[in-house]
């Protein structure tokens, strides 16, 4: 058990042979990504000196996955790991079990590395308990799930013989003991997700309600954040500077204008609203 972007680091560098003396493109090995992704797995990448390619999902389209393309280019690039978000972040999309373990069937030269780290507190919650090839490796990252934040704890499943690979390359000690009994005691508590998960829900009707009652446009997710689009390139630091919010600039992404916000409880949100509402007023007085 680590956190999960160590994780990530480990199950690449035992996949990837170092290519640091290869000169030519041609002798390189691909790694594949969808291009709105966690940072870590480009990370590893760099790391190992991997040619990584990316496949694109299209704001008119909502950034859902178009499988039939995924499914082309999969066959294409025969790429040697290709990484998934699911649910995405920022973006909050989703692919269920039956589309993976069928892109998995349909490319076995190919890992599938699958971050769940939003699954737990997703509406798709259920298919934690879902069955994969053995081509498929989740990471599951107990940060999101039970907000612990520097304690950094994870862990993956997969084959026996994938994760004997990746235990044999984990440090000695790599948890300490307040982590592990940090660990322990979270598992004590069988009802927290399910409350959480109900919050969660509850309040996410609330945050999208608003959305569209200010004509706002937004990606209706699936899990603990919602993802909106402003026309203000520095919402951010207004809000950070003016009102004390801190929300989530997706520049870091690649997405000028989107934002992240984490689903909070009712008063939380209605305060940001009002802070939105304040920063709508101030632009348009300025026009």
């Amino acid at each position: 058990m680590s956190g999960t972007r160590a994780l990530t680091s480990i199950l690449v560098s035992i996949s990837i042979p170092t290519v640091r003396n290869s000169t030519h493109p041609s002798r390189w090995t691909s790694l594949q990504t969808i291009r709105i992704h966690f940072s870590e797995f480009q990370t590893a990448a760099i790391q190992v000196e991997a040619k990584l390619l990316e496949f694109e999902s299209f704001e008119s389209d909502d950034f859902r996955i178009d499988l039939e393309q995924l499914d082309q280019y999969l066959t294409q690039f025969k790429p040697k790991i290709f990484s998934l978000c699911n649910p995405n972040s920022p973006t909050g999309g989703y692919l269920g079990p039956e589309a993976i373990s069928g892109l998995a069937t349909r490319h076995p030269y190919t890992l599938i590395l699958l971050d769940e780290s939003f699954l737990s507190l997703s509406i798709h919650h259920q298919a934690q308990d879902a069955k994969y090839p053995a081509n498929v490796v989740r990471i599951v990252s107990l940060t999101k799930d039970y907000a612990i934040a520097g304690i950094r704890l994870g862990y993956a499943l997969g084959s026996p013989e994938l994760l004997n690979k990746m235990k044999a390359e984990i440090p000695s000690w790599s948890v300490n003991a307040l982590a592990q009994k940090i660990g322990i005691t979270l598992f004590d508590d069988k009802n927290f997700l399910d409350r959480s998960r109900h919050s969660i829900f509850r309040d996410k009707v609330l945050v999208e309600a608003s959305f569209r009652e200010r004509s706002v446009r937004y990606i209706p997710g699936t899990t603990v954040f919602c993802m909106f689009k402003h026309p203000y390139k520095d919402l951010s630091q207004a809000l950070l500077d003016d009102h004390k919010i801190l929300i989530r600039s997706c520049d870091s992404y690649g997405l000028s204008q989107w934002y992240r916000i984490a689903i909070r409880p009712e008063i939380e949100m209605q305060r940001f609203f009002k802070a939105l509402d304040s920063v709508n007023e101030g632009l348009e007085e300025r026009r």
